[in-house]
């Protein structure tokens, strides 16, 4: 059984997330804005896209009769979000492709249903968007747009986040910021309140500070290994002088936060919304990255990435793409694949330093995936390759590489 060399230390780091270049502070802001929808006066930004989530159902006013449908596939921490508005949930079925079931979902709407969420999963716009929409107009029920993965997207030249009532955002899932959510309302008789506490400064710059760490490791090889030792040696014993300066920068924002709360107890903060915190804003660092980004950049990177990597495992027995070809205007999040043993696949990549999602494995208890099979087999059997604008060519090589190998693994020890 052919075996796969561990890779020297110097081999980049393939991360699930986008790093930040520490040249990005020496730019000019890259267009001045961010990119439509976000640049425009109708969106509000807030600390985490579950604070989003929590103001955008919050404007729809919802009585204790009302109910809101969820889709049976989501991440735990949106359901938190809006379950902790108050809101009464019941849940329509998505099936394996990821994809609404029209059928269930007309099934599902009755006399007390006022608002239907929504999300366009890994970037991608619902097929049925259209017919959802028209559904919405004829029952009198609020689109909330989940948008989290879908940034860039659009459908039929029309950004996503502007087709529903009221929208939402994570800048954190596509972008190198610390965090950041946003809502975007399109509807002019909807309101939402606007943030009133920054969070606390030390923790952006210390999120800033480990993805620099995690890019000059990427790109430089030994070479960062040995500016970050250098970083954490002037940290230790130099003051902790980020530290220090978020303090500072903290001393300028009076209504900034002084300590970040720790979770619930109990509680997985994957899968949490923490209601201490609804208020509060982005940090300065997340506005200051977001418009010195290249975002056009952004958008053919991730388009070019998924084609690529998709081509080359295209044909693998051992794998199916839960998206095999991409749409006009689509940007995707990554290229979620389904495999037998997503676990497996995984633990194989981390191994081999290559970061991977187990995509909405960790479940929320009130997520009914004893009534939705097809959630449940989605959360343990999808994984998501990255393919964000941080991943090179021979870092795409690599990916399809190991892949490819544990494929060949595992139908060689089946077969023993």
């Amino acid at each position: 059984m052919n075996r796969i060399r561990r890779q020297p230390i110097s081999f980049p780091i393939v991360r699930q997330r986008p790093s930040l270049s520490p040249f990005v502070f020496l730019r000019r802001r890259g267009g001045g804005d961010l990119p439509e929808p976000l640049n425009d006066a109708r969106c509000t930004f807030y600390f985490k896209g579950r604070n989003a989530v929590w103001h955008a159902v919050k404007a729809l006013k919802l009585t204790p009769q009302e109910t809101i449908l969820v889709p049976s596939y989501h991440c735990g921490a949106d359901l938190d979000a809006i379950i902790k508005t108050g809101a009464k949930v019941e849940f329509y079925r998505v099936d394996r492709s990821a994809t609404i079931d029209l059928e269930h979902l007309q099934r599902s709407i009755n006399a007390n249903t006022r608002a239907l969420f929504i999300i366009h999963y890994f970037g991608f716009a619902d097929p049925r968007l259209t017919e959802v929409r028209a559904m919405c107009r004829a029952h009198n029920i609020r689109l909330v747009d989940d948008c989290a993965h879908a940034m860039y997207s659009k459908s039929n030249g029309e950004s996503l986040g502007t087709l529903g009532d009221v929208s939402v955002f994570s800048l954190f899932k596509s972008l190198p910021v610390p965090h950041g959510g946003a809502v975007r309302v399109n509807d002019p008789s909807l309101t939402v309140e606007r943030p009133g506490t920054e969070p606390p400064a030390a923790e952006g710059f210390d999120m800033v500070h480990w993805s620099m760490e995690a890019h000059l490791r990427a790109k430089l090889g030994i070479l960062g290994q040995a500016v970050n030792k250098i970083t954490r040696l002037i940290r230790r014993f130099g003051g902790e002088p980020l530290h220090f300066a978020a303090k500072r920068f903290e001393k300028q924002a009076p209504c900034s936060a002084a300590v970040t709360p720790p979770p619930p107890e109990g509680c997985n903060p994957h899968v949490t919304f923490d209601l201490a915190t609804k208020d509060w804003s982005p940090s300065r660092l997340t506005a200051l990255i977001a418009r010195r980004l290249d975002h056009l950049r952004v958008k053919k990177r991730r388009r070019e990435n998924f084609q690529v990597l998709a081509g080359m495992l295209r044909g693998s027995e051992h794998l199916e793409f839960l998206h095999s070809e991409l749409p006009e205007g689509i940007c995707p999040l990554g290229l979620p694949i389904i495999v037998n043993d997503a676990v497996g696949l995984h633990s194989f990549l981390q191994e081999h330093r290559v970061s991977s999602d187990l995509f909405w494995k960790t479940r929320h208890d009130k997520s009914p995936d004893d009534a939705f099979p097809d959630t449940a087999f989605l959360t343990t059997h999808v994984v998501m390759l990255p393919i964000h604008q941080e991943v090179g060519e021979k870092a795409l090589r690599q990916m399809a590489s190991l892949v490819r190998q544990w494929g060949n693994q595992t139908q060689t020890a089946a077969l023993a």
